[in-house]
């Protein structure tokens, strides 16, 4: 429920829910990530941060896991790592250098989350020696393992032909399709996108399409988003401006910015939806305040100053 995994569409209430059941049970994962989640108000009944209760919540991890690795348990050494670099929002210093032992400790033990974390550093030279090399062989480990994260930066690498490796589109596919089967929805729509492109495979709109839809009924942004460029441009099907409104209108629910984006050149021009100059201001505003780099530029070309007050 908190990444949309599993096929299951992201949903920060449950999630906040069902994390405050299982910490209560014992579980460390669960502490740590409801300690995240109230400290950035994530899944809170009016969405504001509870840093006491997330402070509460953190310092029971610390002291769970300290314990845990003292007995030898991969999952209390991997949260202790994790601490050194994540605090739960709590402001606390980070050390990758002191992280990087822990991490080696669970992954030699077998820990999924603890090799995906292990081959960032590696890949990043965080509190370490950049070394891709490492860095994929303990990203294969992991994602052998079923761990989404890792396949799916082994499908961003090889799509970007980063971290030493060539652009290879149809090891990316094959990639972003593992972690699709595993329920991610930020999979399913890259996989959707490399379809849409024809990157390793024919354009196949259609394809796309399947794709962006199983994406966005897991309430995925950026999928949802898709299938209205897909109407709005009429690809794969007739151009319906419309259509695409409805589309861009959810995504912008789930926070897209690109969608704001979208929306705002329709109200813009009246394509589909009635001309609304306004309506077309705000939305760029809301879209330029997020990073929107074409909503700024939209701002700038209008005389209106991308930096004024929303």
């Amino acid at each position: 429920h908190r990444q949309g995994h599993g096929g299951v569409a992201r949903n920060d209430a449950r999630a906040l829910a069902l994390h405050h059941q299982a910490a209560k049970a014992g579980s460390l994962w669960s502490m740590l990530m409801l300690s995240d989640m109230l400290a950035h108000g994530r899944g809170t009944s009016d969405g504001a941060p509870d840093h006491h209760e997330a402070g509460r919540w953190l310092a029971k991890v610390r002291e769970g896991a300290k314990k845990a690795a003292d007995a030898g348990e991969a999952q209390g050494m991997f949260i202790l790592g994790y601490l050194l670099i994540d605090d739960g929002g709590q402001g606390l210093k980070t050390d990758h250098a002191k992280a990087l032992p822990w991490y080696e400790k669970a992954a030699a033990l077998g820990h999924p989350r603890a090799m995906n974390s292990l081959a960032y550093l590696y890949a990043n030279g965080m509190g370490v020696e950049r070394n891709d090399e490492a860095a994929i062989k303990w990203w294969t480990k992991a994602a052998a393992l079923d761990n989404i994260d890792a396949m799916q930066w082994l499908a961003r690498i090889h799509r970007d032909g980063a971290n030493g490796l060539k652009v290879d589109y149809v090891k990316s596919m094959q990639w972003y399709l593992a972690a699709a089967d595993q329920g991610s929805g930020f999979a399913m729509n890259e996989v959707g996108y490399l379809h849409d492109a024809g990157l390793g495979v024919p354009v196949d709109y259609q394809q796309a399409m399947n794709w962006y839809q199983k994406a966005a009924a897991l309430n995925h942004a950026k999928g949802t988003n898709n299938i209205g460029v897909l109407h709005e441009f009429g690809k794969g099907l007739p151009r319906d401006a419309a259509q695409a409104a409805i589309w861009y209108r959810k995504a912008i629910e789930l926070g897209d910015r690109e969608s704001m984006y979208h929306l705002g050149r329709l109200h813009d021009a009246g394509n589909g939806v009635p001309r609304d100059p306004n309506a077309a201001e705000r939305l760029m505003r809301r879209a330029a305040a997020l990073g929107e780099q074409r909503a700024q530029e939209w701002l700038k070309t209008k005389g209106l100053g991308a930096d004024d007050d929303l």
